[in-house]
Formats: C-alpha cells, sequence, structure tokens
C-alpha cells in the first residue's frame, strides 16, 4: 500500500471527502515532545483501509476542516496506544473522541498482554518484523526523507490488518462493546482546573493546609507561565522546589538563596515574583486552604483490604473472560478503597463501579463494600 504526502488545503479537502465513504479511520500522529509543555504536532498519519495519507499540518494554514472531520463520531476511530495522540489532538483542536478503539487496549482484553507495543502486534498478526530506526526522528524538520515517510505511513498501513483481527476476536468472545466502553473511557479529556495543579505536584502529601494553600498558588503560577512560553513544567520549576518553597515560605531573597531545592538561574529569574507569591498565598484565609492529600497507604489494614478485593476482581475477571489486569489495575483498586474511605457517594462513582464493569461487578463489589465497611 503507497502513501501520499499531504501538503496543501484541497488535497486535505480532497481525502476528507473521500474518508467520509469509509468504515472505520486509521490514525496516529508524529510528534516532538522535548522541552515542551504541548506536544508539538509534525504528521497525521491517516487511512481509510485502502489507501494511506500523511498529513503534513506545517504546510497546510487552516486545519480546521480536519478537526470537523475528526469530531465526528462514526465512522470508528483507530489508534494504537493513543493517550498521546489524543492529547495533541486535543490541545491543537479541542477533539474529543467517542467511537474509537485502542488497539494496545484490546489486544490487553484479549489476554495477548498489558501495554503491547506496536511492532509486537504487528509481527503477532503480520509476521512481519517494523523497522523502528526512526522512532527518534525530528518530525518538525523538512523535508523528511522517503525513508522516514514510509516509516510513518507503516503505522497505518499495518495497523488496518492488526484491528481487523483484534476486532473479530474481541466479536467472537463477546469482548467487542466492552472494549468500546473501556476505549470511550479512557479517550475522554477535559480541561484541568488551574486552581488544582497543585495536586500534580509530587510529594506534596507531605504539606499541611496552609502549606498547601501556599503550593497551589505556586502551581498554578508555574502552569500559566509555562503554558505561556509552551515549556515544560520542569523547566520552569521543578517539583521539589515547589515543595520546598511551600513549606518553608521564605520572605526574603536571603531566605529564598537557602532552598537547596532552587537553583541559582530560577532564583535569579523568578526569585521576587516567587516572594510576591508567597506573601499573597500567606493571607489566604483558613477556610479556603485545601484538604489534606491522603495516600491509599494511609488506610487502615490497606494491604489486606487490597489483597481482599482484589481476589474478589479476579473472580470478577474469569466470569468476564478478560485478564484481571484489565478488569481491575491497581490504580482502579485503590481509586475504589480511597472513595470508600472518604465517604463518596453515588454522584461520583470509581471505575470499577461504572459501565461494563458495573454489569459484571456491581453487586459483587457492593457486598464487598457492606461486609468491609472502613474504618
Amino acid at each position: 500500500m503507497t502513501y501520499q504526502v499531504v501538503s496543501s488545503q484541497q488535497h486535505m479537502l480532497d481525502v476528507l471527502e473521500q474518508c467520509q465513504q469509509s468504515t472505520a479511520r486509521y490514525l496516529d500522529t508524529e510528534f516532538v515532545r522535548e522541552r515542551s509543555l504541548y506536544p508539538q504536532f509534525g504528521l497525521l498519519q491517516i487511512s481509510d483501509g485502502d489507501s494511506v495519507w500523511l498529513l503534513d499540518p506545517l504546510a497546510i494554514d487552516d486545519l480546521s476542516p480536519l478537526w470537523a472531520w475528526l469530531q465526528q463520531n462514526e465512522p470508528l476511530t483507530v489508534f494504537h496506544a493513543f493517550g498521546e495522540d489524543l492529547e495533541l489532538l486535543w490541545h491543537e483542536g479541542a477533539i474529543q473522541f467517542n467511537h474509537i478503539l485502542d488497539t494496545q487496549v484490546a489486544a490487553s482484553m484479549l489476554g495477548w498482554g498489558s501495554g503491547m507495543g506496536f511492532a509486537a502486534l504487528v509481527e503477532r498478526v503480520c509476521e512481519i518484523e517494523l523497522d523502528k530506526s526512526h522512532s527518534r526522528t525530528n518530525w518538525l524538520k523538512r523535508p523528511l526523507s522517503s525513508q522516514q515517510l514510509q516509516y510513518a505511513a507503516d503505522d497505518v498501513r499495518y495497523l488496518i490488518p492488526v484491528a481487523q483481527t483484534l476486532i473479530e476476536q474481541l466479536q467472537q468472545q463477546g469482548l467487542y462493546d466492552a472494549c468500546l466502553s473501556e476505549c470511550q473511557r479512557l479517550a475522554q479529556r477535559q480541561e484541568r482546573d488551574i486552581a488544582k495543579r497543585y495536586l500534580d505536584v509530587k510529594n506534596a502529601w507531605q504539606l499541611n493546609q496552609q502549606q498547601l494553600a501556599v503550593l497551589r498558588e505556586l502551581a498554578a503560577w508555574r502552569y500559566q507561565r509555562a503554558a505561556a512560553k509552551d515549556m515544560a513544567l520542569s523547566f520552569v520549576i521543578k517539583d521539589p522546589a515547589l515543595v520546598a518553597l511551600a513549606k518553608y515560605q521564605p520572605e526574603s531573597m536571603t531566605r529564598l538563596k537557602q532552598i537547596n531545592e532552587l537553583s541559582p538561574i530560577e532564583v535569579r529569574i523568578h526569585g521576587s515574583k516567587l516572594l510576591k507569591l508567597i506573601a499573597d498565598a500567606k493571607l489566604i484565609d483558613k477556610q479556603d486552604w485545601p484538604s489534606r492529600i491522603h495516600r491509599v497507604i494511609d488506610i487502615p489494614s490497606y494491604k489486606s483490604r487490597s489483597k481482599s478485593l482484589m481476589k474478589v476482581c479476579q473472580t470478577l475477571a474469569d466470569k468476564a473472560g478478560v485478564p484481571v489486569a484489565s478488569f481491575a489495575s491497581k490504580r482502579q483498586v485503590n481509586e475504589l478503597l480511597m472513595w470508600q474511605w472518604q465517604g463518596g457517594d453515588e454522584s461520583d462513582l470509581p471505575v470499577l463501579l461504572q459501565s461494563w464493569r458495573a454489569a459484571v461487578s456491581a453487586d459483587a463489589i457492593h457486598q464487598w463494600l457492606q461486609e468491609n465497611p472502613a474504618s
């Protein structure tokens, strides 16, 4: 299957028109993300199952028709390991996919292996070993070589038989709808409240409520600056420095320079702003302080409760016909335990009590929760 490079507005419109007739669209993205906050869009690979196109976003001025096409619920959209692809498309065009399949998720549900790479999937389905020598290409550089373009084209060329094989087996095992439901859940994107960016700071749990109020302001400022400059958060100020600033709350440049986690360059560039942010944050009223951050290991009898719940999940996974890793990850078990411990309600159900899992597990898990109340 040959490919065409799409580098003009009219060619893009022609491709999108042709793809309107397809029952599935196979996509992949290439980008660069080394020092930037957001992925930098380098290439979009598209196939309708018969042809392959490599769309050059750097050569086309108006991508709004592309965003409109991607936003359509039909046809089925297929990716492999779509996490970063969806982050890119969400940032570039606010694309929210609903009817979507991730072949990595599908392979996991079929018991082929958790987190299976695309090359391994292609080798299993097509008995072909992909050339991955161009995986570190600078996709923003032009012109791209024929070898680089072929590498990119292969990512959707072989996605077609891989996806078709997986879909057939999912349908045979009665797992297709569950897989689509899981992929739709994983595909959902939303803007995170900037006031909650402090929750992403590593070791924020070490701080008390007043210190968290300071961290909240520092983390919000850091994110705003990173977004304005499109630079990775760590290139503004690293997490350990934010935690130290929130903990010690220096009031002078002398004290600021004594914080070991803060580099001299960071002090020189941001020192005055940091002191102002800290001073203002210290005036925040107590009633507006964030709640303490709890960890799952703080839950009484966490280890034994986690082990007991995982046994229940293993039984339920067997009943559903999926590997336990696809049914209940450690993170999802922890989410349920934290939800119970903090008195969660029906308006914010954990993953294990939602969607396709609920059809299998709701009664059994509710029974376990009743028999094992949080202390």
